[in-house]
Formats: C-alpha cells, sequence, structure tokens
C-alpha cells in the first residue's frame, strides 16, 4: 500500500487504509443454515436502517421477464419488477448451469452500457482491455 503522507492527493491509499483498518460486522462465516438465517436477519435490519427504509415494505405489483439469453454456462435474464404504479426496476439475474450452491453477486452499475460490461457481455473483443 502506498504511504499516503508521501502524496497528498493519494486518496486511494486513503480509502484503503480507513477500509483496512474497519472491522467487519457483516462478514459471513455461517457454517450452518441456522447460523445464516441470524446473520440474513441482522443484516437485513441494519442495512434497511442505513437506508432510513426499515418501516417500509415496497409492494411488488408484477415481475415480468424482457428477454431471456442463453450465455453458455448461465442463462441471462432480463426482467421489469413494477414496485408500484409509476416506478419499474429493471434487474438481469444470471442463473449458472451448475449444480448449486451458488454464490449471490449484486452489482449496482451505472447507465448503458455498463450493465452489460458488469455481465462480461462487450460490444466487442476490445472494449474489455481498454
Amino acid at each position: 500500500m502506498q504511504n499516503f503522507e508521501s502524496n497528498p492527493y493519494a486518496l486511494q491509499s486513503h480509502l484503503d487504509c480507513l477500509h483496512d483498518s474497519q472491522p467487519r460486522k457483516f462478514s459471513f462465516k455461517a457454517a450452518k443454515l441456522s447460523e445464516f438465517e441470524l446473520w440474513q436477519s441482522a443484516f437485513r435490519d441494519e442495512l434497511k436502517s442505513i437506508l432510513g427504509i426499515q418501516n417500509r415494505t415496497p409492494k411488488v405489483e408484477s415481475v415480468n421477464q424482457i428477454q431471456s439469453i442463453d450465455r453458455g454456462l448461465y442463462m441471462e435474464e432480463h426482467h421489469a419488477m413494477r414496485i408500484e404504479k409509476e416506478v419499474v426496476i429493471p434487474f438481469y439475474l444470471l442463473i449458472p448451469k451448475t449444480n448449486p450452491p451458488y454464490r449471490a453477486v449484486l452489482v449496482f452499475h451505472g447507465h448503458d452500457p455498463s450493465v452489460q460490461w458488469c455481465m462480461g457481455v462487450y460490444p466487442d473483443e476490445q472494449t474489455p482491455e481498454n
């Protein structure tokens, strides 16, 4: 790690230092289903509190599959979830073709085309190298 004092404009070094010095309150260590359920409940409560939505439960009115593409090792499904009359949340669900257990990964992307790039789908062979 780069010394923060050597470059006062090295924000990344400062952030790395802050990250490395913080305890991992919700690091996942469950070995049994009961341990996972306790971890999941505590994590959800904390996340809702941080987001300021602990007393709100969004009503999902509908979920529609828009597209399904076979990507070889997995299926890519594009969905739209309507949570209110005028609010639709698009999301992708990648389903491995291998046997479980699976590891869940949430990716918060920017705007098009980064959602495709996060999934490893590029317009050409040069794009991932840039």
